[in-house]
């Protein structure tokens, strides 16, 4: 996973949070940071990787929290009918292909 593709994880998830936010506010909550001091003879291409897997860590844990819940926005699909159901059900002996008025057994 690159950079840019991390990034834009987190910028849809945010975005997401907002929305819901907007519909069930969440409590307040504080949050620390903490900092860094760079190791000697560590190069700043390995301190960017490890953040970036700091970084992809928390997001993990943050969204397998939310997930839990299911998406509530999710849309769901409509069910497929089979093909006894998409033709003409009599209502007098439930049989399929003729309806009330043209059934044979009432």
């Amino acid at each position: 996973m690159t950079l840019n593709e991390v990034i834009g994880s987190l910028c849809a998830f945010e975005i997401e949070m907002e929305a819901e936010e907007n519909i069930s506010p969440m409590n307040d909550q504080n949050i620390a940071f903490t900092g860094e001091t760079r190791k000697q003879g560590q190069s700043s291409n390995e301190l960017l990787e490890e953040r970036i897997a700091n970084l992809s860590k928390g997001f993990n844990k943050l969204y397998r929290k939310f997930s839990k819940h299911g998406n509530p926005y999710a849309e769901k699909k409509p069910e497929k009918f089979t093909a006894e159901q998409r033709r003409e059900q009599c209502h007098g002996c439930d049989g399929y292909g003729h309806i009330q008025a043209e059934c044979p057994k009432v």
